[in-house]
């Protein structure tokens, strides 16, 4: 964890056991900002301190600082090869990108830019290194193996973030709304630059918003050759496939400003010929059901599987309060106020909680398109309310929570909600009278 500070004598690094939650260190490396990256068996750990133009080698067994190298001007990152077994520190005050041995420790040459280096990434083998510089609005493509650079790619305005899919490397820009992308099969070779092409992912230009985030901004979708570009001044999430000319959806994000992706990958794959597995969380023990389709060829079959206890984990701790709805949801339609009321109970007593002053509703339209939150109001003998207007028609869920309590909003019973439109009142009867009028 980085401690960046203002005092090079106390500014450095916190290590944490990840088992315990506890601090195990503080290593004092020098005035930050920090990044950090491991050697490939993890045996050391390198931090930068940007201000103090350092690089900090930190033993990892022993939690001890144990050498501190002079790296340049402004170290902004750093990256590990394991193809060369090198770290390399990108400077952003004189354009280096120093080279440093992950065993001995040494600087083993210097690869020389423009200044402002911002970030650098290599592909998933390892061979090629591709550093970002914002101001130039270029990439700069180095080889690992030879430490030498190979291209200079313009890209788009301000570029800060590059990730890659197999074949292809994505730079996020932030002065503008596209995405460049360029080839990988195309590297290496002399006799002309790498081929780039660009699309829009999204209206306006990320760095239009105030939030900002070193995190991926574009990550590889479950999908081979597509992507999922995080658009903050748009706060909209945008899916790309390779080859087309604009992406071709978009997630909303409930009015909050996406300012990185982070993909959760459970899909099915084959793992060996015939055989395809994918790895599921259950949190409870007990009988299920798992249903399988397949659309092409259609099958449609389920499995019944048994989940033991595990001992090994904690016993989970009993809900302390239950929630009984007063009545039924008379008529709900689009555009109107929907009462929400419901009674706390005690969940071993039964007895009506009116003490509860947390009382949190969720509701959200599926599948997912529209959320709100708000805090139920207390009335007499545990009863609570809450109010919304449903935007549109559609399948609204509602879940409890009590902070105060542990109680969150999956471990109660939710409600479901049809909601329809709002029939037009019909046109009073016209007479003959009233037209001979």
């Amino acid at each position: 964890m980085d401690n960046e500070g203002a005092d090079e004598a106390t500014d450095g690094i916190t290590v944490i056991d990840a088992g315990t939650a506890k601090v195990v260190a503080r290593i004092v490396t020098g005035a930050g900002p920090h990044h950090i990256t491991f050697s490939e068996n993890d045996r050391y750990a390198f931090v930068t301190n940007k201000q103090s133009g350092t690089l900090s080698v930190i033993d990892v067994p022993r939690l001890t600082r144990i050498k501190v190298l002079k790296v340049g001007s402004l170290p902004a990152a750093l990256a590990a090869s394991p193809l060369s077994k090198a770290i390399y520190v990108i400077n952003e005050g004189d354009g280096d990108v120093v080279v440093i041995d992950a065993q001995r420790h040494e600087i083993l040459t210097r690869i020389k830019t423009r200044p402002g280096l911002r970030a650098i990434r290599f592909t998933p083998d390892g061979r090629f290194g591709f550093v970002v510089n914002t101001p130039a609005n270029v990439v700069y493509v180095f080889d690992a193996a030879t430490n030498a650079l190979l291209h200079t790619v313009p890209v788009g305005k301000a570029p800060d973030q590059v990730s890659f899919t197999r074949s292809f490397a994505y730079v996020r820009s932030s002065g503008d709304e596209f995405v460049s992308m360029i080839s990988l099969t195309d590297l290496g070779k002399q006799s002309s630059d790498p081929g780039v092409t660009r699309f829009p992912a999204g209206q306006k230009a990320p760095g239009l918003s105030r939030h900002f985030s070193t995190a991926d901004a574009v990550v590889g979708a479950p999908e081979d050759g597509a992507v999922l570009v995080a658009n903050p001044a748009d706060q909209m999430i945008y899916y790309y496939m390779e080859g087309m000319a604009a992406p071709m959806g978009s997630f909303q994000n409930y009015r909050r400003d996406p300012k990185a992706v982070l993909v959760l990958d459970r899909s099915l794959r084959e793992t060996s010929p015939g055989v395809y597995t994918t790895t599921v969380r259950l949190n409870g023990h007990g009988s299920y059901d798992v249903p399988f389709l397949l659309d092409s060829p259609r099958i449609l079959n389920c499995f019944d599987i048994e989940v033991r206890e595990n001992p090994q984990l904690a016993k989970p701790k009993e809900i302390p309060i239950r929630i009984d709805p007063l009545g039924t949801v008379p008529v709900a339609n689009a555009g109107e106020n929907l009462p929400l009321r419901f009674r706390v109970l005690d969940a071993v007593t039964g007895k009506p909680r009116s003490d509860l002053e947390d009382i949190g509703v969720l509701v959200f339209l599926a599948p997912g398109i529209w959320q709100q939150r708000a805090g139920a109001t207390p009335a007499a003998s545990g009863v609570y309310e809450m109010t919304f207007v449903p935007p549109q028609a559609g399948v609204y869920y509602v879940f409890f929570q009590c902070p105060s309590l542990g109680v969150q909003f999956n471990q109660l019973q939710r409600w479901t909600i049809e909601v329809k439109d709002r029939r037009a009142k019909p046109a009073p009867a016209t007479t003959s009278k009233n037209l001979s009028k």
